[in-house]
Protein backbone atom coordinates (compact mmCIF):
# COMPACT_ATOMS: atom_id res chain seq x y z
CA UNK A 1 0.00 0.00 0.00
CA UNK A 2 1.51 3.31 -1.25
CA UNK A 3 2.04 6.32 1.48
CA UNK A 4 -0.93 8.23 -0.12
CA UNK A 5 -3.16 5.77 -0.33
CA UNK A 6 -2.82 4.87 3.54
CA UNK A 7 -2.89 8.71 4.13
CA UNK A 8 -6.45 8.19 1.83
CA UNK A 9 -7.46 5.21 4.43
CA UNK A 10 -6.77 7.14 7.53
CA UNK A 11 -8.89 10.22 6.85
CA UNK A 12 -12.03 8.08 5.84
CA UNK A 13 -11.31 6.27 10.02
CA UNK A 14 -11.05 9.53 11.19
CA UNK A 15 -14.75 10.68 9.52
CA UNK A 16 -16.25 6.86 10.80
CA UNK A 17 -15.27 8.25 14.62
CA UNK A 18 -19.20 9.29 16.20
CA UNK A 19 -19.31 12.30 18.10
CA UNK A 20 -18.61 11.97 21.27
CA UNK A 21 -21.04 12.37 24.60
CA UNK A 22 -18.28 14.62 26.78
CA UNK A 23 -15.78 16.88 25.43
CA UNK A 24 -11.84 15.94 25.09
CA UNK A 25 -9.91 17.86 27.21
CA UNK A 26 -6.97 16.69 24.05
CA UNK A 27 -4.17 16.51 26.54
CA UNK A 28 -0.41 17.11 24.99
CA UNK A 29 2.32 16.16 27.84
CA UNK A 30 4.50 19.18 28.43
CA UNK A 31 7.52 17.88 30.83
CA UNK A 32 8.62 16.11 34.35
CA UNK A 33 9.38 17.98 37.66
CA UNK A 34 10.36 15.70 39.70
CA UNK A 35 6.94 13.04 40.50
CA UNK A 36 4.53 16.03 38.66
CA UNK A 37 3.74 15.82 34.94
CA UNK A 38 2.99 18.51 33.40
CA UNK A 39 0.84 18.80 30.48
CA UNK A 40 -2.04 21.30 28.41
CA UNK A 41 -5.20 20.36 28.34
CA UNK A 42 -9.04 22.03 27.77
CA UNK A 43 -11.57 21.17 30.66
CA UNK A 44 -14.21 23.38 28.84
CA UNK A 45 -14.59 25.81 31.14
CA UNK A 46 -11.00 27.06 30.56
CA UNK A 47 -9.26 26.41 27.52
CA UNK A 48 -6.01 25.42 27.07
CA UNK A 49 -4.03 26.00 30.01
CA UNK A 50 -1.63 23.87 31.79
CA UNK A 51 -2.24 21.11 34.05
CA UNK A 52 -0.23 18.69 36.63
CA UNK A 53 -0.53 15.45 37.81
CA UNK A 54 0.77 12.48 39.70
CA UNK A 55 -1.10 10.14 37.66
CA UNK A 56 -4.13 9.69 39.74
CA UNK A 57 -7.79 11.59 39.20
CA UNK A 58 -7.28 13.08 42.60
CA UNK A 59 -3.44 14.32 42.10
CA UNK A 60 -4.56 16.13 38.70
CA UNK A 61 -5.43 19.56 39.15
CA UNK A 62 -4.92 22.95 36.92
CA UNK A 63 -1.74 24.66 38.06
CA UNK A 64 -2.86 27.83 36.92
CA UNK A 65 -5.68 29.62 34.91
CA UNK A 66 -2.84 31.94 32.95
CA UNK A 67 -5.84 33.71 30.87
CA UNK A 68 -9.15 33.58 32.68
CA UNK A 69 -12.36 32.53 30.39
CA UNK A 70 -12.63 29.75 27.70
CA UNK A 71 -9.47 31.33 25.32
CA UNK A 72 -6.57 29.38 27.15
CA UNK A 73 -3.37 31.35 27.21
CA UNK A 74 -1.63 30.01 24.05
CA UNK A 75 0.77 28.03 25.69
CA UNK A 76 4.23 27.28 23.55
CA UNK A 77 6.68 24.56 25.39
CA UNK A 78 10.08 26.09 25.48
CA UNK A 79 12.28 23.94 27.60
CA UNK A 80 13.43 22.70 30.94
CA UNK A 81 16.23 23.81 33.23
CA UNK A 82 16.96 23.02 36.87
CA UNK A 83 13.30 22.03 37.82
CA UNK A 84 11.39 24.90 36.50
CA UNK A 85 9.84 24.47 32.70
CA UNK A 86 10.06 27.69 30.81
CA UNK A 87 7.10 28.52 28.31
CA UNK A 88 5.33 31.53 26.27
CA UNK A 89 1.69 31.72 27.02
CA UNK A 90 -0.61 34.83 26.62
CA UNK A 91 -2.33 36.09 29.55
CA UNK A 92 -4.92 38.54 27.63
CA UNK A 93 -2.72 41.55 29.28
CA UNK A 94 1.09 41.36 28.14
CA UNK A 95 1.13 39.52 25.13
CA UNK A 96 3.22 36.40 24.06
CA UNK A 97 5.68 36.45 26.80
CA UNK A 98 8.29 34.12 28.56
CA UNK A 99 6.81 32.10 31.55
CA UNK A 100 8.20 29.76 34.09
CA UNK A 101 6.62 27.19 36.47
CA UNK A 102 7.71 25.01 38.96
CA UNK A 103 4.82 23.26 38.69
CA UNK A 104 2.43 25.09 41.41
CA UNK A 105 0.33 28.10 41.22
CA UNK A 106 2.45 30.54 42.94
CA UNK A 107 5.31 29.57 41.36
CA UNK A 108 3.94 30.20 38.01
CA UNK A 109 4.76 33.42 36.76
CA UNK A 110 5.63 36.09 33.84
CA UNK A 111 9.73 36.26 34.30
CA UNK A 112 9.23 39.64 31.82
CA UNK A 113 7.49 41.59 30.18
CA UNK A 114 10.28 42.17 26.72
CA UNK A 115 7.81 43.68 23.96
CA UNK A 116 5.89 45.86 26.58
CA UNK A 117 2.58 47.89 25.81
CA UNK A 118 0.56 44.35 25.43
CA UNK A 119 2.65 43.52 22.34
CA UNK A 120 4.41 39.96 22.04
CA UNK A 121 7.69 38.95 21.98
CA UNK A 122 7.26 35.22 21.34
CA UNK A 123 9.87 33.61 22.40
CA UNK A 124 11.40 30.99 20.34
CA UNK A 125 13.80 28.63 22.45
CA UNK A 126 17.26 28.11 21.02
CA UNK A 127 19.43 26.04 23.49
CA UNK A 128 20.95 25.84 27.08
CA UNK A 129 24.43 26.73 28.44
CA UNK A 130 25.63 25.99 31.66
CA UNK A 131 23.57 29.15 33.46
CA UNK A 132 21.22 30.60 30.98
CA UNK A 133 18.65 29.86 28.24
CA UNK A 134 18.84 31.42 25.18
CA UNK A 135 15.81 31.85 22.80
CA UNK A 136 14.90 34.81 20.12
CA UNK A 137 12.76 37.51 20.86
CA UNK A 138 10.70 40.68 19.43
CA UNK A 139 10.87 43.74 20.59
CA UNK A 140 10.41 46.76 18.71
CA UNK A 141 13.49 48.68 18.65
CA UNK A 142 15.33 46.01 17.93
CA UNK A 143 13.08 43.20 16.02
CA UNK A 144 13.78 39.29 16.85
CA UNK A 145 17.51 39.15 17.88
CA UNK A 146 18.84 37.00 20.25
CA UNK A 147 18.07 36.78 24.36
CA UNK A 148 19.35 34.76 27.41
CA UNK A 149 17.06 34.53 30.87
CA UNK A 150 18.51 32.25 34.40
CA UNK A 151 14.87 32.60 35.05
CA UNK A 152 14.94 36.15 36.75
CA UNK A 153 14.12 39.73 35.31
CA UNK A 154 17.14 41.07 36.02
CA UNK A 155 18.90 38.19 34.51
CA UNK A 156 16.56 38.12 31.24
CA UNK A 157 18.79 40.66 28.64
CA UNK A 158 18.97 41.11 25.05
CA UNK A 159 22.47 39.44 24.41
CA UNK A 160 23.16 41.13 20.77
CA UNK A 161 21.10 43.22 18.56
CA UNK A 162 22.93 41.06 15.58
CA UNK A 163 21.43 43.82 12.84
CA UNK A 164 21.12 46.82 14.50
CA UNK A 165 18.06 48.44 14.88
CA UNK A 166 14.85 47.44 14.47
CA UNK A 167 15.39 44.74 11.50
CA UNK A 168 15.36 41.39 12.27
CA UNK A 169 18.53 39.20 11.90
CA UNK A 170 16.62 36.47 11.03
CA UNK A 171 18.25 33.74 13.77
CA UNK A 172 17.96 29.83 12.99
CA UNK A 173 19.25 27.72 15.84
CA UNK A 174 21.96 24.86 15.01
CA UNK A 175 23.94 23.77 18.39
CA UNK A 176 25.11 24.24 21.54
CA UNK A 177 28.74 22.55 21.90
CA UNK A 178 30.51 23.30 25.67
CA UNK A 179 28.24 26.60 26.20
CA UNK A 180 28.84 27.63 22.64
CA UNK A 181 25.66 28.36 20.53
CA UNK A 182 26.09 28.06 16.73
CA UNK A 183 23.24 29.41 15.02
CA UNK A 184 23.04 31.40 11.34
CA UNK A 185 21.70 35.12 11.14
CA UNK A 186 22.00 38.10 8.95
CA UNK A 187 23.29 40.86 10.70
CA UNK A 188 22.47 43.27 7.73
CA UNK A 189 26.39 43.55 6.00
CA UNK A 190 27.50 39.61 5.42
CA UNK A 191 24.09 38.02 4.63
CA UNK A 192 22.99 34.89 6.11
CA UNK A 193 26.53 33.56 7.58
CA UNK A 194 27.36 30.90 10.52
CA UNK A 195 27.79 32.92 14.05
CA UNK A 196 28.02 31.79 17.50
CA UNK A 197 27.80 32.86 21.26
CA UNK A 198 29.13 32.11 24.67
CA UNK A 199 25.89 34.51 26.01
CA UNK A 200 27.98 37.55 25.84
CA UNK A 201 27.78 40.61 23.80
CA UNK A 202 31.43 40.38 23.16
CA UNK A 203 31.44 36.80 22.19
CA UNK A 204 28.82 36.84 19.69
CA UNK A 205 30.50 37.27 16.58
CA UNK A 206 30.23 35.64 12.99
CA UNK A 207 32.24 32.52 12.64
CA UNK A 208 33.17 32.51 9.13
CA UNK A 209 31.91 34.98 6.04
CA UNK A 210 31.94 32.23 3.87
CA UNK A 211 30.84 34.39 0.93
CA UNK A 212 31.95 37.98 1.17
CA UNK A 213 29.25 40.46 0.59
CA UNK A 214 25.50 40.74 1.46
CA UNK A 215 23.79 38.00 -0.52
CA UNK A 216 26.06 35.63 1.97
CA UNK A 217 26.77 31.78 2.31
CA UNK A 218 23.59 30.36 3.49
CA UNK A 219 24.45 27.86 5.64
CA UNK A 220 22.48 24.94 6.72
CA UNK A 221 22.46 22.76 9.04
CA UNK A 222 23.77 19.01 9.07
CA UNK A 223 24.78 17.13 11.83
CA UNK A 224 27.37 17.40 14.97
CA UNK A 225 29.68 14.60 14.97
CA UNK A 226 31.97 15.03 17.63
CA UNK A 227 33.66 18.69 18.27
CA UNK A 228 32.84 19.34 14.49
CA UNK A 229 29.55 20.79 13.03
CA UNK A 230 29.18 19.94 9.38
CA UNK A 231 26.73 22.04 7.18
CA UNK A 232 26.38 23.36 3.61
CA UNK A 233 27.10 26.43 1.99
CA UNK A 234 26.97 28.49 -1.19
CA UNK A 235 30.58 30.69 -1.11
CA UNK A 236 29.74 32.03 -4.72
CA UNK A 237 32.35 30.14 -6.39
CA UNK A 238 31.61 26.27 -5.99
CA UNK A 239 28.08 26.07 -5.44
CA UNK A 240 26.45 24.08 -2.07
CA UNK A 241 29.24 21.70 -0.63
CA UNK A 242 29.80 20.40 2.55
CA UNK A 243 31.54 22.64 4.71
CA UNK A 244 32.89 21.66 9.00
CA UNK A 245 32.93 24.45 11.93
CA UNK A 246 35.99 22.91 13.79
CA UNK A 247 34.43 24.08 17.39
CA UNK A 248 37.67 24.00 19.40
CA UNK A 249 39.65 26.25 16.87
CA UNK A 250 35.89 28.09 16.04
CA UNK A 251 36.93 28.00 12.26
CA UNK A 252 35.25 26.55 9.24
CA UNK A 253 36.54 25.34 5.84
CA UNK A 254 35.06 23.90 2.63
CA UNK A 255 35.42 19.97 3.22
CA UNK A 256 35.16 18.99 -0.50
CA UNK A 257 34.04 20.39 -3.69
CA UNK A 258 32.07 16.93 -4.54
CA UNK A 259 30.36 18.64 -7.88
CA UNK A 260 32.99 20.77 -9.57
CA UNK A 261 31.93 23.93 -10.51
CA UNK A 262 29.58 26.29 -9.20
CA UNK A 263 26.84 23.36 -9.91
CA UNK A 264 25.42 22.76 -6.46
CA UNK A 265 25.41 19.19 -3.94
CA UNK A 266 22.56 18.19 -2.97
CA UNK A 267 23.51 16.88 0.22
CA UNK A 268 21.27 15.53 3.34
CA UNK A 269 22.68 14.39 7.04
CA UNK A 270 22.21 10.40 6.92
CA UNK A 271 24.36 10.33 10.59
CA UNK A 272 27.60 9.41 12.42
CA UNK A 273 29.61 6.00 13.16
CA UNK A 274 33.00 6.04 14.64
CA UNK A 275 33.70 9.74 14.48
CA UNK A 276 32.73 9.75 10.76
CA UNK A 277 29.30 11.75 9.18
CA UNK A 278 27.16 9.86 6.94
CA UNK A 279 25.19 11.94 4.18
CA UNK A 280 23.80 11.36 0.75
CA UNK A 281 25.21 13.59 -1.92
CA UNK A 282 24.69 13.82 -5.76
CA UNK A 283 28.22 14.28 -7.37
CA UNK A 284 26.47 14.26 -10.35
CA UNK A 285 27.71 11.03 -12.09
CA UNK A 286 26.04 8.49 -9.64
CA UNK A 287 22.54 10.10 -8.56
CA UNK A 288 22.11 10.51 -5.34
CA UNK A 289 24.42 7.72 -2.94
CA UNK A 290 25.38 7.81 0.39
CA UNK A 291 28.76 9.18 1.37
CA UNK A 292 31.19 9.43 4.05
CA UNK A 293 33.41 12.39 5.54
CA UNK A 294 36.00 12.51 8.37
CA UNK A 295 36.01 16.01 8.24
CA UNK A 296 39.21 16.23 5.68
CA UNK A 297 39.50 16.15 1.77
CA UNK A 298 40.86 12.59 1.65
CA UNK A 299 38.45 11.09 3.86
CA UNK A 300 35.69 12.26 2.49
CA UNK A 301 33.96 9.72 -0.24
CA UNK A 302 30.86 7.92 -1.35
CA UNK A 303 30.61 4.68 0.88
CA UNK A 304 28.70 2.53 -1.90
CA UNK A 305 26.77 3.17 -5.66
CA UNK A 306 24.04 1.21 -4.06
CA UNK A 307 21.76 1.85 -7.09
CA UNK A 308 24.96 1.24 -10.10
CA UNK A 309 22.46 2.43 -12.82
CA UNK A 310 24.15 5.42 -14.39
CA UNK A 311 22.39 8.26 -12.48
CA UNK A 312 19.54 6.33 -11.04
CA UNK A 313 19.75 7.50 -7.13
CA UNK A 314 19.27 4.94 -4.26
CA UNK A 315 17.09 7.59 -2.70
CA UNK A 316 18.47 6.61 0.87
CA UNK A 317 15.86 7.23 3.77
CA UNK A 318 17.14 6.86 7.60
CA UNK A 319 15.20 4.75 9.62
CA UNK A 320 17.05 4.05 13.06
CA UNK A 321 20.38 3.62 14.32
CA UNK A 322 21.25 0.47 16.77
CA UNK A 323 24.76 -0.71 18.31
CA UNK A 324 27.15 0.94 15.42
CA UNK A 325 24.57 -0.09 12.61
CA UNK A 326 22.16 2.63 10.75
CA UNK A 327 19.02 0.90 9.26
CA UNK A 328 18.15 2.69 6.42
CA UNK A 329 15.47 2.06 2.91
CA UNK A 330 17.52 2.02 -0.20
CA UNK A 331 15.88 1.87 -3.98
CA UNK A 332 17.45 -0.59 -6.70
CA UNK A 333 15.95 -0.92 -10.02
CA UNK A 334 15.86 -4.51 -9.29
CA UNK A 335 14.12 -4.43 -5.67
CA UNK A 336 12.38 -1.35 -5.32
CA UNK A 337 12.87 0.28 -2.14
CA UNK A 338 14.08 -2.35 0.61
CA UNK A 339 15.72 -2.36 4.28
CA UNK A 340 19.36 -1.89 3.92
CA UNK A 341 22.21 -1.53 6.81
CA UNK A 342 25.56 -0.23 6.92
CA UNK A 343 28.48 0.38 9.70
CA UNK A 344 30.26 2.95 7.78
CA UNK A 345 32.11 0.73 5.84
CA UNK A 346 31.46 -0.63 2.20
CA UNK A 347 31.59 -3.92 3.27
CA UNK A 348 28.95 -3.55 6.37
CA UNK A 349 26.37 -1.24 4.05
CA UNK A 350 24.17 -4.26 2.29
CA UNK A 351 20.60 -4.88 1.75
CA UNK A 352 18.93 -7.53 4.52
CA UNK A 353 16.22 -8.95 2.64
CA UNK A 354 13.80 -8.18 -0.39
CA UNK A 355 10.68 -8.35 1.74
CA UNK A 356 8.74 -7.14 -1.17
CA UNK A 357 9.88 -9.61 -3.58
CA UNK A 358 10.77 -7.75 -6.98
CA UNK A 359 10.54 -4.31 -8.34
CA UNK A 360 7.54 -3.31 -5.98
CA UNK A 361 9.41 -2.25 -2.72
CA UNK A 362 8.31 -2.86 0.79
CA UNK A 363 6.63 0.72 1.59
CA UNK A 364 9.36 0.79 4.44
CA UNK A 365 8.29 3.26 7.87
CA UNK A 366 10.72 2.97 10.85
CA UNK A 367 9.16 2.77 14.51
CA UNK A 368 11.97 2.59 17.31
CA UNK A 369 14.86 -0.10 18.29
CA UNK A 370 14.59 -2.06 21.95
CA UNK A 371 17.19 -3.77 23.48
CA UNK A 372 19.49 -3.71 19.83
CA UNK A 373 16.41 -4.97 18.05
CA UNK A 374 14.78 -2.65 15.33
CA UNK A 375 11.20 -2.73 14.35
CA UNK A 376 9.92 -1.17 11.52
CA UNK A 377 6.57 -1.70 9.06
CA UNK A 378 6.49 -3.28 6.13
CA UNK A 379 4.02 -4.62 3.42
CA UNK A 380 5.62 -8.00 2.26
CA UNK A 381 2.83 -7.63 -0.80
CA UNK A 382 0.85 -10.33 0.61
CA UNK A 383 -0.13 -8.99 4.47
CA UNK A 384 -0.17 -5.12 4.01
CA UNK A 385 1.49 -3.15 6.07
CA UNK A 386 2.76 -4.96 9.23
CA UNK A 387 4.98 -5.15 12.14
CA UNK A 388 8.81 -6.31 11.71
CA UNK A 389 12.14 -6.61 13.23
CA UNK A 390 15.59 -7.18 12.06
CA UNK A 391 19.00 -7.94 14.48
CA UNK A 392 20.95 -6.68 11.67
CA UNK A 393 21.20 -9.88 10.23
CA UNK A 394 19.40 -11.40 7.41
CA UNK A 395 18.31 -14.13 8.98
CA UNK A 396 17.01 -11.78 11.96
CA UNK A 397 14.83 -9.96 9.82
CA UNK A 398 11.49 -11.23 9.51
CA UNK A 399 7.59 -10.46 10.11
CA UNK A 400 6.43 -10.27 13.96
CA UNK A 401 3.17 -10.36 13.36
CA UNK A 402 -0.04 -9.85 10.46
CA UNK A 403 -2.04 -8.08 12.86
CA UNK A 404 -4.43 -7.70 10.80
CA UNK A 405 -5.78 -10.63 9.07
CA UNK A 406 -9.02 -9.60 7.67
CA UNK A 407 -6.53 -8.22 3.85
CA UNK A 408 -6.32 -4.72 5.19
CA UNK A 409 -3.49 -2.71 6.50
CA UNK A 410 -2.51 -2.65 10.62
CA UNK A 411 -1.78 1.35 10.27
CA UNK A 412 0.71 1.00 13.01
CA UNK A 413 2.07 3.78 14.66
CA UNK A 414 4.61 3.53 17.53
CA UNK A 415 3.61 4.62 20.95
CA UNK A 416 6.98 3.74 22.97
CA UNK A 417 8.86 1.39 25.30
CA UNK A 418 8.59 0.08 28.27
CA UNK A 419 9.90 -2.39 30.45
CA UNK A 420 11.29 -4.50 27.24
CA UNK A 421 7.80 -4.29 25.76
CA UNK A 422 7.55 -2.08 22.44
CA UNK A 423 3.52 -0.51 22.52
CA UNK A 424 2.24 0.69 19.41
CA UNK A 425 -1.01 1.66 17.99
CA UNK A 426 -2.84 -0.58 15.44
CA UNK A 427 -5.81 -2.08 13.66
CA UNK A 428 -6.65 -5.78 13.28
CA UNK A 429 -9.80 -5.49 11.08
CA UNK A 430 -11.86 -6.16 14.16
CA UNK A 431 -11.52 -3.57 16.87
CA UNK A 432 -10.18 -0.29 15.03
CA UNK A 433 -7.38 0.86 15.91
CA UNK A 434 -6.48 0.32 19.72
CA UNK A 435 -3.24 0.30 22.07
CA UNK A 436 -0.89 -3.18 21.02
CA UNK A 437 2.38 -4.59 22.27
CA UNK A 438 5.42 -6.93 21.36
CA UNK A 439 8.32 -8.11 23.09
CA UNK A 440 9.21 -9.17 19.62
CA UNK A 441 7.60 -12.97 19.42
CA UNK A 442 4.59 -13.88 17.58
CA UNK A 443 2.48 -15.06 20.56
CA UNK A 444 3.86 -11.90 22.59
CA UNK A 445 2.79 -9.79 20.38
CA UNK A 446 -1.14 -8.06 21.67
CA UNK A 447 -3.38 -6.04 22.07
CA UNK A 448 -3.36 -4.36 25.14
CA UNK A 449 -6.67 -3.93 25.73
CA UNK A 450 -10.19 -2.74 23.62
CA UNK A 451 -10.68 0.77 25.09
CA UNK A 452 -13.38 1.42 22.73
CA UNK A 453 -15.73 -0.86 22.47
CA UNK A 454 -19.68 -1.54 21.78
CA UNK A 455 -22.02 0.61 19.38
CA UNK A 456 -20.09 3.57 17.12
CA UNK A 457 -16.34 2.01 17.74
CA UNK A 458 -15.78 1.21 14.37
CA UNK A 459 -12.83 3.49 14.45
CA UNK A 460 -11.33 2.43 17.53
CA UNK A 461 -9.73 5.02 20.70
CA UNK A 462 -7.14 6.00 17.97
CA UNK A 463 -4.65 6.19 20.76
CA UNK A 464 -1.84 8.99 19.75
CA UNK A 465 0.58 11.21 22.28
CA UNK A 466 2.89 8.92 24.19
CA UNK A 467 5.40 9.52 26.97
CA UNK A 468 6.99 7.00 29.17
CA UNK A 469 7.15 8.31 32.64
CA UNK A 470 8.19 5.69 35.84
CA UNK A 471 7.93 2.48 33.89
CA UNK A 472 4.31 3.56 32.36
CA UNK A 473 3.28 5.00 29.46
CA UNK A 474 0.60 8.06 29.38
CA UNK A 475 -1.19 8.42 26.33
CA UNK A 476 -4.31 10.01 25.09
CA UNK A 477 -7.02 7.89 23.52
CA UNK A 478 -11.25 8.41 23.38
CA UNK A 479 -13.11 5.82 24.87
CA UNK A 480 -16.17 7.22 23.41
CA UNK A 481 -18.05 8.22 26.73
CA UNK A 482 -15.45 11.28 27.63
CA UNK A 483 -13.82 11.56 24.45
CA UNK A 484 -9.72 11.98 23.78
CA UNK A 485 -8.70 12.33 27.25
CA UNK A 486 -5.09 11.02 28.89
CA UNK A 487 -4.88 7.05 30.00
CA UNK A 488 -1.73 5.09 31.16
CA UNK A 489 -1.21 1.60 31.12
CA UNK A 490 1.21 -0.83 32.82
CA UNK A 491 1.00 -3.07 29.83
CA UNK A 492 -1.70 -5.27 31.13
CA UNK A 493 -5.69 -4.70 30.45
CA UNK A 494 -6.04 -3.75 34.05
CA UNK A 495 -3.45 -1.79 34.75
CA UNK A 496 -4.60 0.42 31.27
CA UNK A 497 -6.81 3.34 32.90
CA UNK A 498 -8.01 6.61 32.24
CA UNK A 499 -6.22 9.40 34.61
CA UNK A 500 -9.02 11.52 34.73
CA UNK A 501 -12.25 12.99 32.48
CA UNK A 502 -11.00 16.55 32.50
CA UNK A 503 -13.56 17.72 30.03
CA UNK A 504 -16.51 16.41 31.22
CA UNK A 505 -18.76 19.04 29.82
CA UNK A 506 -21.34 17.67 27.37
CA UNK A 507 -20.94 18.85 23.75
Amino acid sequence: MTARTRLAAEALDARLLPSTVTGSATPEYVATIGQTRLFTADDGQTGTELYATDGTAAGTRLVKDILPGRDGCSFEYLTTRAGVVYFTADDGKHGSELWRTDGTPDGTTMVKDIAGGGASSTPHFLGKTSDAILFTADRASTGVELWKTDGTVAGTVLVKDVRPGAANSDIAVWAVVDDTLYFTAADGSHGRELWATDGTPAGTKIVKDAAPGAVGSDPQFLARVGDALYFTADDGKHGRELWACDTLAGSAVMVEDITPGKAPTPIKAFGQLDGRLLFTADDGDHGAELWRSDGTTAGTRMLMDINPTGRAASNTRRLASADGVIYFAATTNLTGEELWRTDGTEAGTYLLRDINVGTGGSDLRGLTVQDGVFYFVADNGKTGDELWKTDGTRAGTKLVKNVNTHGGDANIRFLGAVNGQVFFSADDGSHGTELWATDGTTAGTRMVKNIRHGAGSQGGSQPTGFKVIDGELYFVADDGPHGREMWKTDGTAKGTVMVIDLNAEPV
